[in-house]
């Protein structure tokens, strides 16, 4: 969403919340530019930045010790990139998955290219290619203020959101979302489209 944000004009921290430094933001913001905005361009970018990466360690082990201490520092830095993505990362959705694509097929259909959605994890919105209202949706920030669930709330009529997606990743795992939940609850409708997404046809009136 931060890539998104900056290809429409908006600048890091300035015009919004962002939690990175800026080096990533601004290259998938360049890889979104040339090849078009999808998800797998933005971890073709993360396997290019792993790949210098280990070059990196191996060139440095072989340097200032030898070829054993180069390879060994290379393939541990693969075998932690291979645990992260695999079994640490939260942003760990499987395009391939029926119940992302599923959900993905029925955002597409169900709204319009120009509109927002809020979900709890941001490459739903990529892969939908759909804008958000956040560049980044986490426990960490509703729990450090940085984003309030009042905020959240807010920009359902700030931007007049229709769809909220929630992946199981975020929204209703911790009580940090309860407000958000319960007002979901209390004005939408919940479908289950292999993911829960709930639905407002009508705007919504402050």
């Amino acid at each position: 969403m931060a890539a998104w944000r900056i290809l429409e004009g908006q600048m890091l921290y300035q015009d919004f919340y962002y939690s990175q430094t800026p080096l990533w933001g601004y290259s998938v913001a360049l890889i979104y530019a040339l090849f078009g905005i999808g998800l797998a361009q933005g971890r073709l970018l993360a396997v290019i930045f792993s790949g210098v990466m280990t070059l990196t360690i191996f060139y440095l082990g072989v340097r200032e010790v030898d070829l054993k201490t180069g390879l060994l520092g290379g393939l541990i830095f693969i075998g932690a990139y291979i645990i992260n993505i695999a079994f640490v990362s939260p942003y760990n959705l499987n395009p391939m998955d029926d119940d992302i694509t599923e959900a993905v097929t029925w955002i597409k259909a169900n709204t319009d290219p120009n509109e927002y959605i809020l979900s709890d994890d941001t490459n739903i919105n990529t892969m939908a290619e759909r804008r958000g209202p956040f560049a980044e949706v986490s426990i960490d920030r509703v729990d450090l203020g940085a984003l309030p669930v009042d905020l959240m709330i807010q920009s359902l009529y700030d931007y007049q959101i229709r769809v909220v997606v929630a992946t199981g990743r975020l929204f209703g795992k911790t009580d940090a979302y309860q407000p958000l939940m319960d007002f979901l609850e209390a004005n939408y409708t919940e479908i289950d489209v292999g993911i829960t997404i709930y639905l407002r046809d009508s705007p919504l009136n402050q």
